[in-house]
């Protein structure tokens, strides 16, 4: 997978931060690493995405999905990492990073349907509006995940496969594979 690809469904960062880690523990040496990290790093750098992947090749530092292990380590969902955000990653344990990074599925799932519900809202009026829009009239209408995606692409909702999966399921409480307007 190259380090800008979509992320799939199970992603997970434990791989990624390990070797970035790694490649701290080999830079500043020993079990002081991270406060010698903190000492050689400037705490008002800041890495955007594009900044990260350029730092990470620098480096020699290679991840398995650069794009979604910048979002493990911006919790914040600034859009930046700081130092400091990295540096608490990189000496999280690895139940604290699987945590971390099931908190932000969650934070980014609740952001996306938000951002939904509000265009759904503006665009058509209300969800059962969205619905008769696609040809679905009624309580017992449904959207598969591919109609679920038509519809986010109409209200210029671009997402990844494996977040578009993510509020999907997040939606199908009863996990019949459609969403309703119940």
């Amino acid at each position: 997978m190259s380090p800008t690809e979509p992320a799939s469904a199970d992603y997970r960062p434990e791989a990624d931060v390990e070797r970035l880690a790694r490649y701290f523990a080999q830079r500043y040496g020993g079990d002081d690493r991270l406060l010698e990290a903190r000492k050689a790093l400037d705490p008002e750098v800041s890495f955007d995405l594009p900044a990260f992947e350029q730092a990470l090749r620098k480096w020699g530092v290679k991840v398995d999905n650069t794009v979604e292990l910048f979002a493990h380590i911006d919790v914040d969902f600034s859009g930046s990492i700081s130092v400091e955000e990295l540096l608490n990653v990189l000496s999280s344990p690895v139940e604290e990073i699987k945590r971390r990074e099931l908190q932000r599925q969650r934070q980014e799932v609740k952001r996306i349907f938000e951002g939904l519900a509000r265009s759904i809202s503006e665009k058509f009026g209300s969800i059962q509006d969205a619905f008769a829009k696609h040809g679905l009239h009624g309580s017992e209408s449904s959207l598969s995940l591919a109609q679920f995606g038509k519809l986010a692409k109409q209200l210029d909702m671009e997402l990844e496969s494996a977040v578009m999966q993510r509020v999907f399921n997040e939606i199908d409480e009863d996990r019949t594979g459609s969403i309703s307007v119940q």
